[in-house]
Order: structure tokens, then C-alpha cells, then sequence
């Protein structure tokens, strides 16, 4: 899917700033290598927010446990 959408057209970038039209095109192997960083920029976001949510959790879980055993003493 991917390879029949980037190789239609050599167009990477289109649209228009006040009524300025711009394109800028690319070749094939250029949009690749763009679509890759823009995939692995993607990657490292999710991996940050996953880690972010899994060392909140384990916050979570040890203040849990220090309110816990205070109660018991």
C-alpha cells in the first residue's frame, strides 16, 4: 500500500500559505527515507509515553505499599 501511494507521484509536501501555492517533491527513495523517520519519531513517542505510564504505576504502587504498612504499625 505504502509503495503504490509514494510512487504515484514525486509530490512529498503541497498546500498553500495565504494565496501562495507551494510543492515540494521528492523521488521515491527520498519519501522513503522521510516516511522512516517520521515512523521511528512515531516509535520513540509511544516508547516514552509507555514508560512514562509504567514508572507511574510503579510510583503508585509503592506509595500504596509505605501507606499500607504505616496503617499496620
Amino acid at each position: 500500500w505504502l509503495a503504490e501511494k509514494v510512487s504515484e507521484s514525486e509530490l512529498l509536501l503541497g498546500g498553500h500559505f495565504d494565496q501562495m501555492q507551494f510543492e515540494f517533491k521528492a523521488s521515491p527513495a527520498l519519501q522513503y527515507i522521510f516516511l522512516g523517520i517520521i515512523g521511528l519519531l512515531l516509535i520513540n513517542i509511544f516508547a516514552a509515553i509507555v514508560r512514562s505510564l509504567i514508572s507511574v504505576g510503579a510510583q503508585l504502587m509503592q506509595f500504596a505499599g509505605i501507606q499500607q504498612s504505616d496503617k499496620e504499625a
